[in-house]
């Protein structure tokens, strides 16, 4: 679980800090003037730093107030970004093993045989499809996640299906299907490990699901790579999906 980090409350700080000098620097100044002199030593009995407490008591406890709620709400804003960060994670993972049991499955088909009807062979190939149309194989193709990437999630099984196919049926273009199935996965395996690189790294979800990483970039990843879409989800040769 990744922790809140205050890094943006610095410039708070460094504002606060900045006031409160100013205010001590005016303190000083005050006190040395005549008639400030005299209401202090009537009032609070000499003591300047009372004299400016006791009249400004209620605005420095309402800025004291305000200074705790925004540390409050920052601490919980960070947390909720965590905690997206670390169920994005996690569904990446979960997709990354989806895309392998695809893999798997397809790589396992073997043709229909001649010994065996196609009533008899059909459980093989079926027990390729199902993995094709698997609830999270479904869940990667519409979630921000995976940015831009996910639009190909769809080409991935299609291109993959058409293939099994014309290889259980021993088709004449099935090296023709065939050849865009291991370059389309290589390519959802890197988005998959480049994203899940960057939220461990500390980008945001919005940023990776935004095509932000020039942003990421700067506040967060300190990496030189970039996240890309698809120029043409038709053509494999034209993938650009993270490349450093």
């Amino acid at each position: 679980m990744r922790m809140p980090n205050s890094s943006s409350l610095v410039p708070f700080g460094a504002i606060g800090l900045g006031l409160f000098i100013d205010a001590l620097f005016f303190m000083n100044l005050s006190c040395t003037q005549p008639l400030y002199a005299e209401l202090i030593r009537t009032t609070a009995g000499g003591s300047c730093p009372e004299f400016w407490f006791y009249r400004y008591q209620t605005l420095i406890a309402a800025l004291i107030a305000l200074l705790g709620a925004a540390v409050t709400v920052n601490a919980m804003w960070r947390q909720t970004e965590a905690t997206r960060a670390d169920a994005a994670e996690m569904r990446l993972a979960r997709y990354s093993g989806a895309f392998l049991d695809v893999m798997i499955r397809y790589h396992e088909l073997e043709p229909m045989r001649d010994n065996e009807t196609e009533a008899e062979a059909k459980p093989r190939y079926r027990a390729f499809d199902s993995t094709t149309d698997a609830q999270t194989i479904r869940e990667a193709m519409i979630d921000a996640a995976l940015g831009p990437d996910r639009f190909i999630v769809g080409t991935f099984v299609s291109r993959t299906r058409l293939a099994g196919l014309a290889r259980f049926y021993e088709e004449p273009d099935a090296e023709a299907n065939a050849i865009s199935v291991d370059p389309i996965y290589r390519a959802l395996c890197r988005s998959v490990l480049q994203r899940t690189e960057l939220l461990r790294e500390g980008a945001r979800v919005y940023d990776i699901s935004k095509n932000r990483l020039d942003r990421c970039q700067r506040s967060h990843c300190g990496t030189s790579g970039k996240v890309g879409a698809v120029v043409d989800a038709y053509d494999w040769h034209d993938l650009i999906l993270f490349d450093r």
